[in-house]
C-alpha cells in the first residue's frame, strides 16, 4: 500500500498557499494550507503526529514564524 505524506503549508499569502497545495497535490502528497502560526500551533496541539514536514513562513502576518517554529517544536 503506498504511504501519502502529509504536509502542512504556512504561509499568509494565499497565492503561495494555493501554488504550494496544488504542485504538492501533484506530486501525490496530502496538503492542508492555514495562514497563520496561531493556527499552526492549534493544528499541532490536536494532530502532533499527524505530518511529516511543515513548510513555515518566517515573516507571517502579526507573527514571527521562527517563534511559531519554537512552539511547534515544545510540541
Amino acid at each position: 500500500m503506498k504511504k501519502f505524506y502529509k504536509i502542512l503549508v504556512v504561509d499568509d499569502e494565499p497565492g503561495i498557499r494555493t501554488f504550494l497545495e496544488r504542485f504538492l497535490s501533484l506530486s501525490l502528497y496530502k496538503v492542508k494550507t492555514l495562514s497563520k502560526g496561531k493556527e499552526a500551533l492549534n493544528e499541532m496541539n490536536n494532530n502532533p503526529d499527524e505530518y511529516d514536514l511543515m513548510l513555515l513562513d518566517v515573516n507571517l502576518e502579526n507573527e514571527n514564524g521562527f517563534d511559531t517554529a519554537r512552539e511547534i517544536k515544545k510540541i
